[in-house]
């Protein structure tokens, strides 16, 4: 099948090169020219495992084609998949300008019907503002736009994988038509046909992927309750080591016998400086405002942003606290999950953490330097028992 996808950012490269190598014909399309120039010639400007090697094979096989032409790739595909992401203003209002742009693009290209798919993680009822747009923006008569939602569930660095093994595959869906059409688009990965490129010689045994049908809203709400989920327990971890540390118990044996309970599981509950990175936070504000806004007390979600917002408070309590000369030994956080952590931690904050942990000169230069990946971090080794930092965490959901 003929597919599109709308936007090359993370999401959509991940998406791209999946559905380019289980078998339909991949058309990505993105506003930055020097990122298509590069992806044109078979690099790939983040770092995924596999994703690369995927590129490049389905690129060399005409399975999957980049353009800046947002108008050609709307119009040569049936089914447009769209990757653009809706970040948040300070005052945690959605910015839906990039979908503006989009929908618009999209509206005045096509002259037929389309389904047009969701796929990045969207406030719920984008659906309708998304529906409002195209109705707005069409040129053309025999133009008609069906939205639906087929939400991601990846992790960073293992986003190839997941995308090809997934535990559960969700359609958000308002009539039967789109249903049978995103039922075919990942028919090969339900049935699992496919060449894997993770696994070259025998994909490990485990169990099919459930596909749940929902309505588009439903879709929309569930990947905004589960990530909102993932903070609450990282922020219930971060209570436990506050509780335990006042207690004389360990944090972490706490929270290993707390998770080998088949009911609750260690994932996520790991207790540490809180949880960063471009998805998590801004999901779980926004959450807690669509709560808010419908009336429903928000009261364990806004719990959970409260206590990831106070744990920068706590380290730098902790860091003065030290005795001099214990800044010399250190542990280095270099890795791509923990340096996404920081990355949308406010401005202010940023400026603090690389001030204590690097002196105030190397602090000074980093923020004035336009960085594509946020700095490895030095953390006292100290300052780590006394918060009982673990490791490693686990991945960032998307």
């Amino acid at each position: 099948m003929r597919v599109s996808v709308i936007g090359c950012g993370h999401v959509g490269l991940v998406t791209g090169g999946c559905l380019g190598i289980i078998g339909h014909e991949v058309m990505c399309a993105d506003s930055d020219a020097e990122r298509i120039r590069w992806l044109q010639g078979g690099r790939v400007p983040i770092y995924e495992s596999h994703l690369e090697e995927m590129i490049q094979h389905s690129g060399a096989a005409g399975t999957l084609t980049f353009t800046c032409d947002s108008d050609k790739a709307a119009r040569a595909s049936e089914v447009l998949f769209l990757c653009v992401g809706v970040p948040q203003f300070e005052d945690g209002q959605s910015d839906f300008s990039a979908l503006d742009i989009a929908a618009r693009q999209i509206a005045h290209a096509v002259d037929k019907p389309k389904l047009i798919v969701e796929r990045s993680t969207v406030p719920v009822k984008t659906s309708k503002q998304l529906e409002r747009l195209f109705a707005a923006y069409s040129r053309h008569r025999n133009a008609h736009f069906r939205v639906a939602a087929s939400p991601q569930f990846l992790r960073e660095g293992t986003a190839v994988e997941d995308f090809l093994h997934p535990d559960r595959i969700l359609l958000g869906v308002e009539d039967a038509e789109s249903e049978r059409t995103l039922r075919q688009i990942y028919t090969p990965i339900l049935e699992q046909s496919f060449h894997c490129p993770v696994h070259p010689e025998t994909c490990p045994r485990r169990n099919p992927p459930e596909l749940l049908v929902t309505n588009v809203r439903s879709a929309e709400l569930i990947k905004h309750a589960s990530n909102a989920f993932l903070g609450v327990k990282i922020s219930y971890a971060n209570v436990l080591a506050d509780l335990c540390e006042r207690l004389g118990a360990n944090v972490q044996e706490v929270t290993h016998a707390v998770g080998l309970d088949p009911r609750i599981r260690p994932h996520f509950l790991k207790a540490g400086i809180g949880f960063g990175g471009y998805r998590l936070p801004k999901d779980l504000r926004a959450f807690c405002r669509l709560v808010g806004q419908e009336g429903v007390d928000a009261g364990i979600l806004q719990a959970a942003e409260n206590v990831n917002r106070s744990r920068i408070d706590v380290f730098f309590e902790k860091s003065e606290a030290l005795p001099l000369g214990s800044q010399r030994q250190t542990h280095s956080f270099a890795g791509p999950s923990t340096q996404s952590r920081y990355r949308r931690y406010p401005r202010f904050t940023r400026h603090r953490v690389l001030q204590t942990l690097s002196g105030r000169r190397r602090a000074s230069a980093l923020m004035t330097r336009r960085q594509f990946r946020t700095p490895a971090l030095s953390i006292p080794t100290s300052l780590l028992a006394a918060m009982r930092i673990t490791r490693p965490r686990e991945p960032t959901r998307w």
